[in-house]
């Protein structure tokens, strides 16, 4: 099993409005660890599952890595959606 961040190779991350435009929770977390991220005008990242009290604990560290724990703390307490 490998896995995106133990990769020798540089990873890049998509997200577009083809599919469903959107990238929730674990997506997140996924595009987080990519070493770089493209995503489309209209597409949108939210780690929603806060909203249902759920806490984002597996991913967290790979958000506050990306974003700063600032940013990383505000997206954790609201589940604000943030769009491209």
């Amino acid at each position: 099993e490998r896995l995106a961040i133990d990769s020798v190779l540089p990873v890049v991350g998509w997200e577009s409005t083809e599919r469903l435009g959107t990238a929730m929770g674990g997506g997140v977390g996924l595009l987080c660890v990519c070493d770089y991220v493209v995503i489309k005008h209209a597409a949108s990242v939210a780690l929603s599952e806060v909203k249902l009290g759920v806490i984002p604990a597996t991913i967290s560290p790979y958000v506050v890595g990306r974003v700063g724990a600032a940013r990383a703390r505000r997206l954790f307490m609201t589940g604000e959606t943030l769009r491209a």
